[in-house]
């Protein structure tokens, strides 16, 4: 693992890890809501890749600086000068779950650079109502609630519904603490962003999208994928039957994809 810092146009740093072969295939590695890049595991399962693997860590995540954003796409917009210092004219684009709408962002931003987006049980676009419909009523209702709460608000929220689903040991690891280990602005506001508008529309997407998700996800229902990919104009989804979100199969099968295609 190779770590580095880049300084964005608004002054903030940007923290990144690489991983795999520096001559490989880069391929661009987003994280989920809770999620590091520095994850445990990580270094051994992609170390060996044939691939140079890049993973970003969003605002307020790990090492990267915190700062507002009034949409998804204001992260991406500010990444131009980054693909140049790490020498990257062309890269495939991996979204684990609340990372597919940054994934989709640079795909819409930078069509000339991005080969192929692969997402592993991402969230869809919940702003549209018949998104939204596909999630129970109680999930679908805090989304709504969040429009009116601070990011502060929103990540202690967050915060407070994930501690007792995590036990003692990942509490105590680089996921957690990378991504609620500071005053938890970072993963409210993503959570508020996923609901708003992203900056973009999916409908900008001219890259192939290869979705991977799992039909027994109880996090991001599999009827709100469906219904996302409708408004993507290249996808291909590649159900997985059974499994929960983000498992082991998924980022299993999704390796492979990545292994398989063309370009590597």
């Amino acid at each position: 693992m190779r770590l580095g810092s880049f300084q964005l146009p608004n002054d903030a740093s940007l923290s990144y890890a690489e991983y795999g072969t520096s001559t490989g295939k880069p391929v661009l590695l987003l994280h989920g809501l809770v999620g590091s890049i520095c994850s445990e595991g990580m270094e051994g399962s992609l170390c060996g890749l044939p691939m140079r693997v890049i993973a970003l860590a969003r605002p307020g995540y790990g090492d990267s600086d915190y700062f507002d954003m009034d949409c998804v796409a204001d992260w991406g917009r500010l990444l131009t000068e980054f693909w140049d210092h790490l020498g990257l004219q062309s890269f495939d684009i991996v979204g684990i779950s609340a990372g597919a709408p940054y994934a989709y962002s640079l795909a819409a931003l930078y069509p000339d650079r991005i080969g192929t987006v692969y997402i592993n049980s991402g969230i869809p676009a919940v702003r549209f109502p018949n998104v939204l419909a596909q999630y129970p009523a109680q999930e679908a209702a805090l989304y709504h609630a969040f429009r009116g709460m601070s990011r502060q608000e929103v990540g202690q929220a967050l915060y407070d519904s994930y501690l007792p689903l995590f036990p003692e040991a990942a509490l105590q690891g680089r996921d957690f603490r990378d991504s609620m280990g500071g005053d938890l602005r970072n993963i409210g506001q993503e959570a508020k962003l996923q609901e708003a508008p992203w900056g973009f529309e999916l409908s900008e997407v001219r890259c192939p999208v290869v979705l991977l998700h799992g039909t027994a996800d109880s996090e991001v229902p599999y009827g709100a994928m469906v219904e996302t990919v409708k408004r993507l104009p290249h996808a291909r989804i590649i159900k997985l039957e059974g499994e929960e979100h983000a498992s082991p199969a998924i980022t299993d099968r999704l390796m492979a994809e990545l292994l398989q295609s063309d370009n590597v």
